[in-house]
């Protein structure tokens, strides 16, 4: 025969058992629910940004951006951020726009299609080698490969590398900070390669 205080410890027991059973689950599995927040992709919109702009003007030769193309493999692929994996979308706007701004800087010289004597045209092909971020303790590393061949007039080509690194403290680890620091690596690029076509349009400039 079962007494009601037999009952009652019974029911005392389930009870317990129906909230304790799923703490235990929690504290089993909370962290792996942590971790499937923490390791969600990172998606980065790349975006043009205006502040790449001519900072000298181009003199001696007529310049022209010619194909722009990205030569990855993995498109999308960005590299990591901690262990989150970083990817984007469609870069060549956003890489096709910097170049832009080197044919802006031909237009805005002072040397017009008239005035230029030595009727001479410097064209660059670009392509795209390596874009990635990377963490470094506390830091993010964004670096671009970019190679750029140059012709005068219809003459052999002349291929050239261009490195641009920058690193920033890793605050958030956000998408928009992650973006910023890939433009900046791209502008330190455009500037090299602004200063070798002023140096190659000299160069081609009659004494």
């Amino acid at each position: 025969m079962i007494t009601s205080r037999e009952v009652a410890t019974s029911n005392v027991g389930v009870s317990a058992t129906s909230w304790v059973l799923p703490g235990l689950i929690l504290l089993a599995f909370g962290p792996l629910l942590g971790c499937a927040t923490t390791d969600t992709p990172l998606v980065v919109d790349l975006k043009f940004d205006p502040k790449i702009e001519p900072e000298a003007a181009i003199e001696g030769c007529m310049f022209q951006v010619g194909s722009v193309a990205d030569e990855r493999l993995r498109k999308n692929d960005l590299g990591l951020v901690g262990s989150r994996v970083v990817s984007t979308r469609d870069v060549m706007p956003w890489l096709q726009q910097a170049f832009e701004t080197l044919n802006d800087g031909s237009t805005k010289t002072s040397s017009s299609v008239g005035q230029v004597s030595s009727g001479r045209l410097v064209s660059l092909k670009a392509s795209l080698k390596k874009l990635y971020v990377h963490t470094l303790l506390t830091s993010i590393s964004a670096n671009v490969l970019v190679a750029v061949s140059y012709a005068i007039d219809a003459g052999p080509l002349d291929t050239r590398l261009y490195r641009g690194t920058e690193t920033g403290v890793n605050w958030t680890g956000s998408a928009d900070s992650v973006s910023d620091l890939l433009h900046d690596a791209l502008a330190h690029i455009i500037k090299n390669i602004r200063a070798d076509l002023m140096i190659l349009c000299r160069a081609q400039k009659p004494a």
